[in-house]
C-alpha cells in the first residue's frame, strides 16, 4: 500500500460562543475544529481491521513457506 497523497480538506472553524470558558476569545468565541468524530472513528477502526487482516496474511504466508521447506 501506498499514499498517494495528503489533501487539506477547506472547512472552516466552528464558533460557538461561551464567555466562561477558559479558551474564548475576546468576544467570548471558542473556536472548534470542525472534525466529525464519527467518520473519524470508522475511519480508525477501518485501517485496524485491514492492518489486521494483513498481518494474518504474512502469518499464514510465512507458515505455508515453513511448511513447504519442511517437506523439502
Amino acid at each position: 500500500m501506498q499514499v498517494t497523497g495528503v489533501y487539506r480538506q477547506d472547512a472552516t472553524p466552528v464558533r460557538r460562543h461561551e464567555p466562561g470558558h477558559p479558551l474564548a476569545d475576546a468576544n467570548g468565541d471558542v473556536w472548534a475544529a470542525p472534525v466529525d468524530e464519527n467518520a473519524e472513528m470508522v475511519e480508525m477502526l477501518d485501517s485496524s481491521r485491514q492492518y489486521q487482516n494483513l498481518v494474518e496474511a504474512l502469518s499464514t504466508a510465512k507458515q505455508l513457506m515453513l511448511d513447504t521447506m519442511r517437506m523439502k
